[in-house]
């Protein structure tokens, strides 16, 4: 026992001999870093801050309050549940406020006391005081009602492409359409420009030209004999 404490004696005192000089500094390095938060700029952040809280929680108050009886939609009904003879009088109300508003109106605005106007099934204005004027016998040389035979319009009349061309050409202006491959012309209101993707020009060029190449190979087969 003598001898391991001795030995660890000596051990100690060899490892302090031989062990490492470190010298502490107590003075701090100087860093180039800087701060970037001023002290001055934490206060209006705090502001900010408190600021916003009390306008989030203004506004989750606001969210919970129920809305205010007296509120009104556009239309004039209360919103908010409502119940069935709540809703039948605020309809009624809004139906007299309606009818004392346009009787209110000057009669040239809202036609009151205006004289009916009355028309055929074409909208042509109808006269009554010709039609009352308009003698109860009819002959057959009488001219209304030859115009009136001739405008009906009869599934096998022979006549009707002579009368349809007529009435185009007195009517709306008719632009020259491109051709289609099932004739179908524009509607009364195209304005004669051609929007399509060139699919149907194409489609008769390439039509031309087979028959073309056709009618030359067939020039060509017979040109000896």
């Amino acid at each position: 026992e003598i001898i391991t404490e001795q030995w660890k004696k000596n051990l100690s005192e060899e490892e302090e001999e031989f062990a490492p000089v470190v010298e502490f500094s107590e003075v701090e390095k100087e860093t180039k870093w800087k701060p970037i938060v001023v002290e001055e700029d934490e206060a209006p952040q705090i502001v900010q801050t408190s600021i916003s809280e009390e306008t989030s929680e203004k506004t989750r108050k606001k969210r919970r309050r129920s809305p205010s009886p007296n509120a009104k939609m556009s239309s004039g009904l209360g919103v908010g549940l409502q119940t069935a003879d709540k809703v039948k009088k605020d309809l009624d109300r809004i139906k007299r406020d309606a009818r004392e508003e346009l009787k209110n109106m000057d009669p040239t605005l809202s036609g009151r006391d205006a004289p009916t106007v009355y028309r055929d099934k074409y909208g042509k204005k109808i006269d009554e005081e010709q039609l009352r004027n308009r003698p109860l016998a009819i002959y057959k040389d009488d001219e209304e009602l030859n115009k009136e035979q001739k405008d009906k319009e009869r599934w096998n009349d022979p006549a009707s492409t002579r009368r349809k061309k007529n009435q185009i050409d007195q009517g709306t202006k008719v632009y020259l359409h491109p051709p289609n491959r099932f004739n179908i012309p524009p509607g009364y209101r195209w304005d004669g420009v051609d929007r399509s993707n060139g699919f149907e020009k194409q489609f008769f060029e390439r039509m031309n030209s087979r028959a073309t190449m056709a009618s030359e190979a067939y020039s060509w087969s017979v040109e000896d004999m």
